[in-house]
């Protein structure tokens, strides 16, 4: 049974509700229409349980729910329709373009095909097409097809010695320091592109965020890692403003790895970070420092160096010598000059394993004395001699030197000292004597050394400098080269020392 009071509460009650469909936002904050809240005093009046388990609150908000569905699929319909109007409308022309871009990635897939080749491990060289994939990825894989109607083989670095293109670029495996994923030191093989190949190499490769790196290859590592040159960027976290902090690590791994050659030591603390810079420094070390054969050992399998290189060569020049006597002997008035060539063989060999820089010298070279001079003798006699002296000497001289060469570049600068032997072949002297003896001038002929006081050897120092130009496997060298001999004669009253100065030129000739 329903009471009059109950009826006018729940009349009442069905009058909120009409009054919330009508004016749903009427009465509550105008803070949003799907949360609003009944103002107090209505709160009251419609609290849970009044009407069903909603309240005022929950009826607004189920209305705002309601209410914006309609709008939310209206839209929804109407985007589908025009997207399909739009698809019907240009669908020929959408397809084309596809079909376009599909086949234009088509046709530059097989362009990135040139003619190429690829080493295998055991040295065996395949020749077709290699594909070319950029800089940063030809660093971890080569795909190759032995013609364009073949099927491709993709090869990783360790399948492969290296990989190259006919234009001459070429990739090299070698084994990369690098981290791995927690960040501790590893190595990975990757194909690098060498810019410079030799007793020390330079290699570059560009990673995936196109930062350019540079490493250094020994020949003496064998198998072993190549060395990163890097220039270090240091950014400091309490010094936002100022400008990161650049540390040229690359100058001391260079400094360290070109310690036996002192010609590139003053060019590295100012040394450029940049490819031709870099280039340019292990070039001039390749040059300074002979390449060494380096090749597996039978017996411990090891690297293993070659010894001494030895060469042969022709040398020849001209030398200006001078003989001046000294002691009892009337040819101390003369003065006794020759302009002469000489020339011969010579003979070298190195000592890698002291110095590559040393070279031991020894030539053999022909060379013909002819002196003449015309004096007056003073002091021999109670009269003034008028002499014409001829002496003629012909030797095989042995110089003996040690030679140290600058190896900068091909045109290597050196100098050299040593010891010189001589040996003589053959000589022969005479002097004409004319002096006035009561109004009658009186003429003499006479050898003008007695034999007495020859000797078949002569010794000496020598030293000089020149520069070496390599030419293929060959050398080309000019120098110039000051001695001093003690000369055939010589007693102990009497001495005649030899001095001479000249230039020369030699090839070699293996």
């Amino acid at each position: 049974m329903v009471t009059a009071g109950n009826s006018a509460k729940e009349t009442g009650t069905a009058a909120g509700v009409s009054d919330i469909r009508e004016k749903p936002c009427g009465n509550w904050p105008k803070d949003d229409c799907c949360n609003y809240a009944p103002a107090p005093k209505q709160a009251e009046r419609y609290r849970p349980g009044r009407v069903g388990t909603w309240g005022r609150a929950g009826l607004a908000k189920a209305h705002c729910n309601v209410a914006l569905m309609p709008i939310a699929w209206f839209h929804f319909i109407s985007f589908l329709i025009i997207f399909f109007l739009m698809l019907f409308r240009y669908s020929k022309s959408f397809f084309l373009a596809l079909s376009l871009l599909a086949t234009a990635g088509a046709v530059q897939a097989q362009q990135n095909f040139r003619p190429g080749y690829v080493v295998k491990t055991e040295g065996d060289t395949l020749r077709g097409q290699v594909q070319v994939r950029g800089a940063h990825r030809s660093e971890a894989l080569c795909r190759f097809r032995p013609n364009s109607e073949a099927g491709t083989v993709d090869y990783k670095p360790a399948a492969l010695r290296g990989y190259g293109l006919a234009n001459g670029q070429r990739y090299e495996t070698r084994l990369v320091p690098t981290t791995d994923s927690l960040g501790r030191p590893a190595q990975r093989q990757l194909f690098l592109e060498p810019l410079v190949s030799g007793r020390a190499s330079l290699y570059t490769r560009r990673d995936a965020f196109d930062e350019v790196h540079y490493y250094l290859y020994l020949a003496q590592a064998g198998a072993g890692p190549v060395q990163e040159l890097e220039n270090r960027v240091v950014r400091r976290i309490y010094t936002a403003n100022e400008a990161p902090e650049v540390i040229p690590v690359y100058r001391k791994t260079l400094s360290e790895a070109f310690r036996d050659c002192f010609a590139v030591q003053p060019s590295l603390p100012k040394l450029e970070y940049t490819a031709s810079s870099l280039a340019a420094v292990v070039r001039r070390y390749n040059a300074c420092s002979e390449p060494e054969a380096v090749f597996k050992s039978k017996d411990t399998g090891g690297p293993k160096r070659q010894g001494a290189t030895v060469a042969f060569g022709v040398a020849g020049g001209v030398a200006r010598t001078s003989m001046k006597f000294q002691g009892e002997i009337s040819l101390r008035n003369g003065t006794f000059t020759s302009v002469s060539p000489l020339f011969g063989v010579y003979f070298t060999s190195t000592f890698p394993e002291l110095n590559r820089n040393l070279e031991l010298r020894v030539d053999a070279l022909y060379q013909k004395l002819d002196y003449n001079d015309s004096y007056v003798a003073r002091g021999f006699s109670s009269v003034d001699l008028r002499e014409q002296a001829s002496l003629q000497f012909q030797r095989l001289a042995v110089p003996l030197q040690l030679r140290y060469y600058f190896r900068t570049n091909t045109l290597r600068p050196y100098v050299y000292a040593g010891v010189n032997g001589n040996y003589l072949l053959s000589y022969a002297t005479q002097l004409r004597s004319e002096y006035t003896a009561g109004g009658v001038p009186v003429v003499t002929n006479k050898e003008a050394v007695n034999p007495a006081i020859v000797s078949k050897t002569d010794f000496g120092v020598l030293g000089g400098a020149g520069l070496s130009l390599g030419v293929g496997k060959r050398a080309i060298g000019l120098e110039l080269r000051a001695e001093r001999n003690g000369g055939f004669v010589s007693s102990p009253t009497i001495s005649a020392p030899i001095i001479q100065y000249g230039g020369g030129v030699s090839f070699q000739l293996f």
